[in-house]
């Protein structure tokens, strides 16, 4: 692809990401409505997941084009489910029964929509296949500790939590002598009820998530599979001793400003600019806690400002607000240190958590 149309295409995703952002930032200025009724909630989350599914989308496009590195997203559980259920309840109407139970306020999930989808996706349709002609499936999910040694740090609250889910079928059930190979890539048998359909696909996924799956099966009675994967407990606003000044520079103005009133919800103090000629502008003029620069805006870029920021021998905190980050610019990131980045469309009780560990510290 020639400069030109590879310029394009970066302005293209900045765009696609922002508008992203838009929304999720919107949403979850909405959810903090006390008012709004469990429906309404659950709407705005089928709309965070969509959102992070579409960025999903996009980001595995970059990838083919480039190398930028993708981040997970934070996936509503009980929405995921939900849309699965409400699918496969109607493809098997009249013959299957499918009942799903979740407790309030289930976790979310650290991880990409796609491979949730396709883990619980295919337990679903393996429990289907179960199920000679009529028969029930019923799903669990629950908060639970996670027991699970976990070799990556979680930047989270909560990092011991998890979530639970069981999916349980009235199949014929696994012959015994079958049971512990049906993870195994290339365990086959004649038959296809026992055969372990797409379940070696659900086991790496749920290893590569560092999460944990268990089987029990009685023959002809049914089948359950357990899952339990790392989850985040939703944060509690910080309580701050005095408010903290948080500099937001971002040239989307729909944006920012709805950054603007959800930190500011969180009782933080904002400083509004629309370009990197205004962060300049104000430098040694006012106390800044915590500078959130977004990468790519018109004139000055993000990392411009950022060297021009410590070219003054200004240590404050600084967060890189963009839709991507190739593997070159992980170098000059750590150069300018840059205190950490933060991915459109954002990952919302990530951001808090950070901000609130930054701000605390000062």
């Amino acid at each position: 692809m020639s400069t030109k149309g590879s310029r394009k295409l970066s302005l293209l995703f900045h765009d696609l990401n922002n508008i992203f952002a838009r929304i999720v930032t919107s949403t979850e200025l909405l959810k903090q409505d006390e008012s709004l009724n469990l429906g309404s909630n659950a709407l705005l989350k089928s709309i965070e997941n969509s959102i992070h599914a579409a960025s999903e989308l996009l980001d595995e496009f970059k990838s083919q084009n480039g190398n930028t590195i993708s981040e997970p997203r934070l996936i509503n559980m009980d929405i995921l489910l939900s849309d699965l259920i409400a699918v496969y309840r109607e493809k098997f109407k009249g013959t299957l029964d499918f009942s799903l139970n979740m407790v309030d306020d289930l976790y979310q999930v650290k991880a990409n929509y796609g491979d949730l989808y396709r883990l619980f996706l295919n337990l679903i349709v393996n429990a289907s296949e179960a199920i000679k002609s009529e028969g029930a499936i019923t799903i669990r999910a629950v908060n639970t500790i996670n027991k699970i040694h976990n070799s990556e740090p979680n930047f989270f609250e909560g990092e011991k939590s998890a979530v639970c889910i069981e999916i349980t079928d009235t199949g014929e059930g696994i012959d015994p002598e079958l049971i512990d190979n049906i993870f195994d890539e290339n365990f086959s048998t004649k038959n296809k009820k026992n055969s372990g359909l797409g379940l070696t696909i659900v086991k790496n996924i749920i290893d590569s998530m560092h999460g944990s799956i268990e089987v029990s099966s009685v023959p002809n009675h049914g089948t359950k599979f357990t899952v339990t994967l790392p989850a985040i407990k939703p944060i509690q606003k910080p309580k701050l001793p005095d408010k903290k000044r948080i500099l937001i520079a971002e040239d989307d103005s729909i944006l920012r400003e709805l950054l603007r009133d959800l930190l500011t919800s969180y009782e933080y103090s904002i400083i509004e600019c629309s370009s990197g000629e205004q962060v300049i502008n104000l430098l040694g003029k006012i106390d800044i806690d915590l500078y959130i620069i977004d990468h790519q805006m018109p004139g000055i870029t993000g990392i411009n400002c950022i060297e021009e920021i410590r070219s003054n021998n200004i240590d404050t905190p600084i967060i890189l607000a963009t839709g991507a980050i190739t593997k070159n610019e992980e170098k000059i990131i750590e150069t300018l240190g840059i205190t950490d980045v933060f991915k459109k469309p954002y990952i919302f009780e990530r951001m808090l958590k950070r901000i609130n560990e930054l701000t605390q510290n000062l």
